[in-house]
């Protein structure tokens, strides 16, 4: 029967499409052409227009009805942030146990850290990871973060943030100093967990250009935090 097959599209989530939809309504345009005499035809006609409105509206409302889909992955990554900042908290403490924990362990992990350089994959990020926290002593250190943007889109979520970090002490400071980092990550899903799968870090700096710009990226100049970015 024609009808049931109007109302059971097959089992795919890509099928069922507006053009489907019209597709399906001009069968039934001719379908309902066929039992009609010609004056009550015209009739018909008349009104299969405004059908195929009322379905491709319906159609339209349960696509909008999918959107909390993409809003709960964002959720799942709102949920993991917390304890990402804490594995991050550990990291400026001389801790990398956690942080590693939370990372990819695959192939095409990669990292772009504040201390220079770069790695692919977890052989050499996992050893990146423990040379970097070791440069920091435990102080009881802190760290805020200012996400600037966030976004999920299927199993891969981003970050951007400025990350604040109180009261770290590097092992050739005397005292702890304050720290500021522009950090962009990339995270994935794997095996139904959020894992890191790129960090690019680097100090967040007063904005300049030229020379100076120059001298400081090349450590001959003094980095200089920006004001905003010290609590």
């Amino acid at each position: 029967m024609f009808l049931p097959t109007l109302c059971s599209p097959p089992n795919t989530q890509l099928e069922p499409t507006r053009r489907w939809i019209i597709r399906r309504a001009a069968q039934l345009q001719r379908y309902a052409a066929s039992l009609w005499d010609v004056s009550s035809r015209r009739s018909i006609m008349k009104r299969i227009p405004l059908l195929v409105l009322l379905i491709s509206a319906l159609f339209g409302c349960t696509q909008e009805a999918q959107v909390p889909t993409a809003a709960a992955g964002d959720g799942s990554l709102q949920a993991f942030l917390p304890q990402w900042e804490a594995a991050q908290s550990r990291f400026i403490n001389g801790d990398p146990a956690l942080w590693k924990q939370n990372a990819s362990h695959r192939e095409d992990a990669t990292m772009l850290g504040a201390f220079g350089g770069h790695e692919k994959g977890w052989n050499e990020v996992g050893e990146r990871c423990d040379w970097a926290s070791s440069h920091f002593k435990e102080t009881g250190a802190t760290e805020t973060f200012e996400y600037l943007n966030t976004g999920v889109s299927g199993d891969l979520a981003f970050t951007v943030a400025i990350e604040h970090q109180q009261e770290v002490r590097m092992v050739d400071q005397e005292k702890p100093a304050p720290r500021a980092l522009r950090v962009t990550q990339i995270f994935r899903r794997e095996d139904g967990v959020w894992k890191l799968l790129h960090r690019h870090a680097d100090p967040l700096i007063e904005k300049k250009g030229g020379r100076a710009a120059e001298l400081q990226r090349t450590g001959e100049a003094p980095v200089q935090i920006a004001p905003s970015t010290v609590p």
